[in-house]
């Protein structure tokens, strides 16, 4: 079955006291230059909830990127909002 553009995907992030301060994006490690965006997502509470944070990173090269933490798994991945 194939993927939707639009599903995330799981990424690997390196941390700093929980912060993203790396990312592997087409198997390079960048380094976050700044944290641009943080917010939290709280949903689901009707059915299964579900807690995120995410961040949109500039990242070294200056691409920006937006990456998420699923709270319950502990899981990385990366938020694709468009095609």
């Amino acid at each position: 079955m194939k993927r939707s553009p639009f599903e995330p995907e799981p990424i690997d992030v390196m941390t700093v006291e929980g912060r993203p301060c790396r990312v592997v994006l087409k198997k390079k490690l960048q380094t976050v230059r700044q944290i641009v965006n943080l917010w939290r997502v709280d949903d689901g509470w009707w059915h299964k909830p579900i807690t995120r944070f995410y961040y949109t990173l500039e990242l070294e090269s200056t691409s920006m990127v937006t990456v998420f933490q699923d709270q319950a798994s502990g899981t990385w991945y990366k938020q694709n909002w468009t095609v």
